[in-house]
């Protein structure tokens, strides 16, 4: 039985020979075919399976080896690990002024449980702001897990507790056994991930029973449209935000710091009722706004005027 999975988008396609190449062993001829922009077709192919550029289709018996191996080629071409990329966000309010410079975080911190003698795990952990605020609060042990080596390198220069790990890897690779973790936090990353459900029961099996999930993650009206910019008038002013497109979920291209980044769009519903669906309990959710003391600055008082962002608290 064939099974078509998703592998990697355009922007990787540079490195595919290399990948084919190295692990031959394990494709070998499993590889039943391999397209490009829907250029070759096989009686199994349907264009619309998937919403990225290149599609292989392999025996199911190792699709989840392929997908690993899919996801090391997206670590070695991870923008945040591009010098200029990376330059640029270190120069991000909440590169540089941590928690403290992003507008989420009055609302986050009031939400976060209690960390006290807490196992926590942290997906996408950048640069370790969380992951040391765990630590603060009296947390036994927190392990980030990042897929950007710079970040990492950022966040080990900043940690001083012995008692965090760092782990350079993709968050939908990342298993550990069940009932391992009081708590797992994620802060703008879940809006890059695929597939979003598998994620969130990998999640829910990792979590000790009473164990509690928050995430902060794009929200849906910000990402729906995919320019993720405003509409200006004739004299250059913000005049309204765009919202379309909102229920056909799936891949948008948008531009971050100069350069081309790929999100997916899910509709509120999904992201609530996956959560429901795998178990979980939700407790709150929250569109959070910039605290009183960043309104003095005209683009934090913009963020009035459309949600950007959402915070979403569940238990197991």
């Amino acid at each position: 039985m064939n099974r078509i999975i998703k592998t990697v988008s355009d922007e990787y396609k540079s490195t595919f020979d290399t990948f084919v190449k190295r692990n031959i062993e394990i494709l070998g001829e499993n590889l039943v075919g391999i397209y490009l922009h829907g250029s070759a077709t096989l009686g199994c192919f349907k264009p619309n399976i998937s919403d990225l550029d290149l599609i292989i289709v392999i025996n199911s018996n190792i699709s989840d080896q392929i997908m690993k191996l899919a996801r090391r080629i997206k670590m070695q071409e991870n923008k945040y690990d591009h010098p200029l990329f990376f330059e640029k966000y270190s120069q991000m309010e909440r590169s540089k002024n941590g928690l403290a410079g992003a507008g989420e975080w009055e609302t986050l911190k009031r939400i976060l449980p209690e960390f006290q003698n807490k196992h926590v795990l942290d997906l996408g952990c950048g640069y370790g702001w969380h992951c040391i605020y765990a630590m603060e609060k009296g947390a036994s042990s927190v392990i980030g897990v990042d897929l950007s080596q710079k970040m990492l390198e950022v966040a080990k220069q900043k940690t001083k507790f012995k008692e965090v790990k760092y782990i350079c890897q993709s968050i939908e690779d990342v298993e550990f056994p069940s009932d391992s973790f009081d708590i797992i936090i994620s802060s703008l990353v879940f809006h890059y991930i695929f597939d979003y459900k598998a994620l969130i029961k990998k999640i829910y099996q990792m979590l000790k029973p009473g164990g509690e999930l928050v995430f902060t993650v794009e929200h849906p009206i910000y990402t729906a449209h995919g320019s993720q910019d405003w509409c200006y008038n004739e004299a250059g002013e913000k005049a309204h935000f765009p919202l379309d497109h909102y229920f056909y979920e799936g891949k948008r291209e948008t531009t971050f710091l100069g350069e081309k980044v790929l999100k997916q769009h899910r509709t509120l519903t999904t992201y609530l009722n996956t959560l429901i669906l795998a178990g979980f309990t939700i407790q709150q959710v929250v569109e959070p706004v910039p605290s009183d003391n960043m309104l003095h600055d005209p683009e934090m008082k913009n963020e009035l005027r459309r949600p950007m962002m959402l915070i979403v608290s569940a238990i197991k």
